[in-house]
């Protein structure tokens, strides 16, 4: 029961920090309704001190140097100056911050939001505090298992060696190409057809793709 408690109270607080009650603190008690062969009945008793309600002053940034333009940073993040504070914008804002750097090569990036209050006026500052890390461009591009003119095709959708490497040309790589070959019978991996990988090296900031097409009992 420590775990429907755990989950209750985790879900019951991020939603009231969705409100502006970022410091709410939500305690709860379980105990057990009924038990029967096939289910258990809980009931889970919650208490909740809202504490303030904060608005948002504004976000800033340091340590940016691939996207200078603070304006295109704040963007990602959909809410606006004074407006009520949202633990779930703020997340899925960082969320966004990360995919728009992996699509430009950045692929380690990370970011921590350091987050300051002010409670004589109920509001937020978030100073994010951004690592880049390296930019990485593609290395060898490898079709294994197809004849000539459907790798060749394949290869023209593909990112080429040298360019900065995308994120989201990765994930999407599969989407929608060479659908009429038959399924290589492992799984769901790489679109049911193929099964991708991809070799990071450090030391030459580039990222090696195979997309390999082959019956898994040849691989």
């Amino acid at each position: 029961m420590d775990d429907v408690r755990d989950e209750g109270v985790e879900r019951i607080t991020e939603a009231w920090q969705d409100r502006g009650y970022f410091k709410a603190r939500v305690t709860g008690e379980t105990r057990t309704l009924g038990v029967s062969p096939e289910s258990q009945r809980i009931a889970l008793s919650v208490q909740v001190e809202e504490g303030l309600r904060y608005n948002l002053k504004d976000i800033t940034f340091k340590n940016n140097k691939a996207i200078v333009d603070v304006d295109t940073l704040r963007g990602f993040f959909q809410i606006a100056d004074g407006e009520v504070f949202s633990r779930e914008k703020i997340a899925k804002g960082l969320d966004d911050l990360r995919r728009a750097y992996g699509e430009i090569g950045f692929i380690n990036f990370t970011s921590v939001p350091d987050t300051q209050f002010d409670d004589e006026s109920g509001l937020i500052s978030l100073v994010i505090d951004l690592d880049e890390g390296k930019q990485f461009r593609t290395g060898s591009v490898k079709v294994l298992g197809l004849d000539d003119a459907s790798r060749e095709e394949m290869l023209k959708a593909l990112p080429k060696r040298g360019e900065i490497f995308s994120s989201k040309i990765w994930e999407q790589s599969l989407v929608g190409h060479l659908p009429m070959l038959p399924d290589c019978g492992c799984g769901n991996v790489g679109n049911g057809k193929a099964q991708k990988t991809k070799r990071i090296d450090e030391s030459t900031e580039t990222v090696s793709l195979t997309f390999d097409f082959r019956p898994c009992s040849t691989r």
